[in-house]
């Protein structure tokens, strides 16, 4: 590649989106109008997957194939996986920057977010897992198969359930987290198969024990979960 051609690889496509360069920015800083750097990458990235698909990058179209399968669809970028993985496709050595890069892209791509590396979007599969809860808001007791179908490893499963923000574990079942603080108490109330007061529910929830600030009181609460009893019914 020519030197502008390699800036604009690296700062397009190689790059960590939160430090990606707009065409604007690269324009800027080579002399030419953003509709002809767009024009220049276009032509970058079409020479560039063609030299992948090549015959003499086979093995390193084999190496991204097997970082893919070893990172699966999302993996904290510090654990013990992830380290392993990108060694072992970079054939022994720890990758950094720009070869890092490359090869998170050329096995995905992928993005790194938040001390995570991605390939599926968060939102798209805890919506995925919400969507398996019941009435309640009670997830299945299988809900890290939910996470596997995804293509989340098994080392991670347990730790993107966790970095769900709509899920939570509750006395060691999953439930959906989501809806005002009576439909909380609901789930509770489900999990737990016993009464509660108000206060006990509060207190698990984590939430404020103000009730001008929760609106949560146990008239309010047994009226809302004799109705849920009813609709299940």
């Amino acid at each position: 590649f020519e030197e502008r051609d390699w800036m604009i690889l690296e700062h397009r496509r190689l790059a960590d989106p939160a430090n990606a360069r707009t065409l604007a920015e690269i324009a800027d800083k080579l002399g030419l109008t953003r509709e002809r750097v767009r024009q220049l990458q276009v032509k970058a990235f079409a020479r560039l997957d063609l030299l992948l698909a090549s015959d003499s990058f086979v093995e390193l179209s084999w190496r991204g194939e097997q970082l893919r399968a070893r990172l699966g669809a999302m993996v904290p970028a510090d654990s013990r996986t992830a380290k392993e993985a990108l060694r072992s496709a970079a054939g022994g050595d720890d990758p950094d920057g720009t070869s890092r890069r490359f090869m998170l892209s050329m096995a995905g791509p992928y993005r790194e977010v938040d001390g995570w590396i991605e390939r599926v979007e968060l939102e798209d599969l805890e919506s995925l897992i919400l969507s398996r809860a019941d009435a309640a808001g009670v997830l299945p007791a299988d809900v890290l198969e939910i996470v596997a179908e995804s293509g989340v490893v098994e080392s991670a499963r347990a730790a993107v359930l966790a970095r769900c923000q709509k899920v939570r574990c509750v006395n060691g079942s999953y439930v959906a987290w989501r809806g005002s603080i009576v439909d909380k108490a609901v789930t509770l109330l489900t999990l737990r198969k016993l009464p509660a007061t108000a206060e006990e529910l509060l207190d698990e929830m984590g939430e404020a024990r103000d009730r001008k600030s929760t609106r949560l009181n146990s008239s309010h609460l047994v009226i809302s979960y004799a109705v849920f009893c009813l609709k299940k019914k």
